[in-house]
């Protein structure tokens, strides 16, 4: 995926994310918002913009983390940051949506695993980009695990091919 464009060339697909969104979460209406991974915040900004959403957490590595803080900083929501190495503060914490684009697959195992384990079923909903096989992940082991998560917590689950590099958006409510 960086090989080509490099740091943030996906962050251009986030019309289609928006798009997708919109088509398959149409109950969607805002609230508090989980990313991980938010890159430069352009998506964070689009739904800000876009949604009603009264607080977002962003969760990103220490080193990338205020591009994505800086461009939402002036917005009138609630404003919360978490390095990933403080991960486990999420844990008790109460979502009305996890978003992330292309990160999770590309995450260590344990990490996303413990993170997703522990946050995903104190999220109404989540909408989640990324490969579900392929390089960064093993065959399909990550399909079949995240599939689980979402179908032991989500009523929903929907899943569907975008036209970005094999990747897939998979939500559940």
């Amino acid at each position: 995926l960086w090989q080509d464009g490099g740091y943030g060339h996906y962050s251009r697909q986030d019309g289609m994310y928006l798009d997708l969104l919109k088509k398959l979460l149409p109950n969607f209406k805002g609230g508090k918002v989980l990313e991980i991974g938010p890159d430069t915040g352009v998506f964070a900004e689009r739904l800000i913009d876009s949604y009603d959403i009264t607080d977002y957490t962003v969760l990103d590595l220490e080193n990338n983390i205020f591009d994505s803080v800086k461009k939402l900083q002036n917005k009138k929501i609630t404003l919360d940051y978490i390095f990933s190495q403080n991960y486990k503060d999420l844990f008790e914490k109460k979502f009305d949506i996890l978003i992330s684009n292309v990160v999770i697959p590309e995450t260590p195992k344990k990490y996303r695993e413990d993170l997703l384990n522990h946050v995903i079923p104190n999220c109404n909903s989540a909408f989640i980009i990324g490969q579900l096989t392929g390089p960064w992940v093993n065959g399909d082991e990550y399909k079949n695990w995240i599939l689980d998560l979402f179908n032991s917590n989500y009523n929903n689950v929907h899943y569907e091919l975008t036209s970005y590099k094999r990747c897939h958006v998979l939500i559940g409510s």
